[in-house]
């Protein structure tokens, strides 16, 4: 008659052996990355000022192409932001 140890012996090596089994992987991971479009708000070219007409008036095309650039990068920050 096979003793008790020995039994132990031989299927504690088996039943680990069926644990490893479960280790192995073969799935594949596919990582994807998904971009939603920005607004086509956020991509209308800055009118450049004009060099006719007063330098007040330059200057005042000036200031509302940064006020524009501003106010797209203010968008685009809470876009993302709301994102997260």
């Amino acid at each position: 008659m096979i003793s008790k140890q020995v039994l132990i012996r031989v299927l504690t090596p088996l039943f680990l052996l069926t644990l490893l089994s479960g280790c192995s992987s073969s799935a594949t991971v596919i990582t994807e990355t998904i971009r939603d479009p920005v607004p086509d708000t956020w991509t209308v070219q800055v009118q450049p000022p004009s060099l006719t007409g007063t330098i007040g008036d330059y200057i005042a095309q000036c200031e509302a192409a940064i006020v524009q650039s501003n106010s797209d990068k203010q968008q685009i920050r809470e876009w993302s932001s709301g994102r997260r």
